[in-house]
């Protein structure tokens, strides 16, 4: 019993320290996973920062190169005294024809402008003309244009006479053109970028060929102002709409995180630097991280792979520990010398047996000695004593039933507890083969010399119900075998209390 607690109690030990081992191996894989996990939401914040700003550039290099081309045009025209005289017309006619413009047109210093196909409007009221009568280069907000009704940005440059701002010349995008000026959707047309102006109006730079296409509907809309939109997402952090107006105003980059639908979205902002414009880039969270998906796969066969080599660990430690209790247990009970059971193992078994329901009929005690055991010792040396012993335990083991209880328990005192006899014959009997057994011991270090041994006799119930009564009158039998020359067997009777 005590040896089944101290086991459970070394079980016991081992599943703490394993225990805590899993604790600490989970925290650092947390952390680790923690850690990979900032490390994968900078990169991808960085590579969304610079796919805006890469996006942002070519934007406004494009831009450039239409307002070099303009001005070029613009410096061809100011050579006619009259700025609407026939050449400067076939100018703007052929510039249409030739370049991206949907409408190309001559503004007087009056802001009368004449398009290429003819027409006249009064476009004195833009801002884009009054800005340009200023001497500045100019790229308008979206509008209705005058010669279409049609939603239009305008790109405007002044046209110099003699150092003074005589009027402009002016061409006409619609929303679509400015869409193809940007390259490329970094993640597979899954994301979408917008410009922004000043005053929240949102334009569209994915479209087909006809529509505006607003793939966060709350979020891009050409009819609702787009600040009004952002009032209805929700933001995650601490940032809101203010922060974003703030942002905008004072032309600051910035990514923020917005849900929709239960889906989260990236949007990272740039400054255009026309107009105060902002261009936004929107992408699902989902999306953005993907490329890095492999890294979490890896991390969790990390952790497969660890959590399978701690629960080996375990079961290695269990089995070996497991192993060493019983090769406790097996010591504890077994004599080293003979490989049978010892005075202790040996009792408690008969014990055990004789109160269990299996205990039918007539149980033998068999005790043995071996006859001048010390001489042996004291002639031959210890050593050769050792042998005998060997031989003795090893005829116990061949002569016995493997049911029967085998133990030594002395130097050369053996008991053998037969199981079940039928009757006190068959035990004598036994007794008698395993004395003649021994006297056929022969080691050559013997030099000849018989081993012979002494048997005692005694059977529960008849001659005792406990251990202790049946292994004095075995030992009572024993004695009179001795008493009577050695080498032979005597059944205990009463009259050897006499």
């Amino acid at each position: 019993m005590r040896k089944n607690l101290e086991g459970k109690e070394i079980y016991k030990n081992y599943g703490i320290v394993i225990g805590i081992f899993l604790i600490a191996m989970m925290i650092s894989i947390l952390i680790f996973f923690g850690i990979n996990g900032k490390k994968v939401r900078k990169n991808t914040e960085e590579e969304l920062y610079s796919y805006v700003e890469r996006q942002c550039f070519h934007l406004q290099s494009v831009l450039d190169v239409q307002y070099k081309y303009m001005e070029g045009m613009a410096d061809y025209a100011s050579l006619q005294e009259d700025l609407k005289d026939e050449e400067n017309l076939n100018l703007i006619r052929s510039l249409q024809k030739q370049s991206y413009l949907e409408a190309v047109s001559i503004i007087d210093e009056n802001g009368l402008s004449t398009y290429n196909t003819g027409e006249e409007k009064d476009v004195s009221d833009r801002s884009y003309f009054q800005q340009v009568m200023k001497g500045e280069q100019t790229l308008s907000d979206p509008l209705i244009s005058k010669l279409n009704g049609e939603q239009r940005v305008i790109l405007c440059v002044p046209i110099y006479q003699n150092g003074v701002v005589k009027g402009a010349l002016g061409g006409s995008y619609d929303l679509a053109y400015l869409g193809s000026l940007v390259f490329e959707d970094l993640y597979d047309e899954t994301g979408f970028q917008f410009l922004v102006t000043q005053n929240g109006d949102v334009i569209s730079l994915n479209h087909s060929a006809d529509d505006i296409v607003n793939p966060v509907e709350t979020m891009l809309s050409t009819e609702d102002n787009f600040y009004n939109r952002c009032e209805r997402l929700r933001f995650l952090g601490k940032i809101n709409v203010d922060d974003l107006r703030e942002d905008f105003e004072q032309q600051k980059s910035g990514l923020i995180e917005f849900e929709k639908n239960e889906t989260l979205y990236y949007m990272n902002y740039t400054p255009l630097s026309i107009n105060q414009w902002m261009l936004c880039y929107v992408v699902p969270q989902k999306t953005a991280l993907e490329k890095y998906s492999f890294i979490r796969r890896y991390e969790l066969i990390l952790a497969a792979v660890l959590f399978l080599l701690v629960v080996a660990l375990f079961l290695v430690i269990t089995v070996m520990n497991g192993r060493r209790q019983k090769a406790l247990l097996y010591y504890a009970r077994i004599d080293e010398l003979t490989g049978i059971f010892n005075r202790r193992a040996l009792e408690n078994k008969v014990k055990s047996w004789i109160t269990s329901e299996e205990c039918t009929g007539k149980q033998a005690f068999l005790m043995m000695d071996i006859d001048h055991f010390k001489e042996i010792n004291d002639v031959y040396g210890h050593a050769v004593g050792d042998k005998v012993l060997k031989e003795v335990g090893k005829i116990l083991k061949e002569q016995f039933r493997e049911s029967d209880l085998l133990g030594r328990i002395g130097g050369d005192e053996f008991v053998v507890f037969m199981k079940n006899v039928a009757t006190e014959e068959i035990a004598l009997k036994k007794a008698r083969t395993l004395r003649d057994h021994i006297s056929e011991i022969d080691l050559p270090e013997l030099k000849g010399k018989k081993i012979t041994s002494s048997i005692g006799l005694a059977f529960w119930p008849d001659h005792g119900k406990s251990y202790k009564d049946i292994y004095v009158c075995a030992d009572k039998a024993l004695y009179e075998t001795k008493r009577n020359g050695r080498n032979g067997c005597t059944v205990y009777r009463s009259f050897l209390e006499k």
